[in-house]
């Protein structure tokens, strides 16, 4: 019996040490938005447009979700996740060509990458990889141009000075 007792005690630190030690590792960590220094302007329920939460566009026939995911520093390359779903046709747009980033100041940057899924399909998802803008911008659009029968998607964000 004793000895039943001490393996147990020795299983269950080691299952201690083994969460203590690898729950912490960054690696095992949800990632991080550098999207740290955008404002969020509130409103009455707490939200906003501006919001650095996933912004989704459900118009037409498909809905379309986009993340920002990097861009904080000003030498930083923008990037944003995009999700699109429908339940209708396959999805066979070439995002990095439907897509555009404007800054505040009126200037438009193409997508130097799609790191995704490929053409077809109800569901695809991947990152959408601007370089980085110089001035920093004082806010961004990413404009979604024909995808699922809609003239232009735009999802804003406004971002405080670096």
């Amino acid at each position: 019996m004793n000895k039943t007792i001490i393996i147990s005690v020795f299983a269950v630190l080691a299952l201690g040490i083994l969460l203590f030690r690898y729950g912490e590792n960054p690696r095992n960590a949800a990632p991080r938005s550098a999207f740290e220094n955008f404002a969020v302007p509130a409103t009455d329920s707490g939200k906003s447009p501006g919001s650095l939460e996933t912004q989704t566009n459900a118009e037409g026939s498909v809905e379309v979700s986009v993340t920002a995911l990097r861009g904080g520093a000003a030498d930083a390359d923008w990037s944003f996740t995009v999700e699109l779903n429908t339940h209708s046709g396959s999805l066979d747009d070439d995002l990095a060509a439907a897509s555009e980033l404007r800054d505040g100041q009126g200037n438009v940057y193409t997508p130097v990458a799609w790191d995704g899924a490929p053409p077809g399909g109800h569901h695809r998802e991947g990152i959408l990889k601007f370089a980085p803008i110089s001035p920093y911008p004082t806010s961004l659009a990413l404009v979604v141009k024909g995808v699922g029968g809609v003239a232009e998607r735009t999802f804003t964000w406004q971002i405080k000075g670096q």
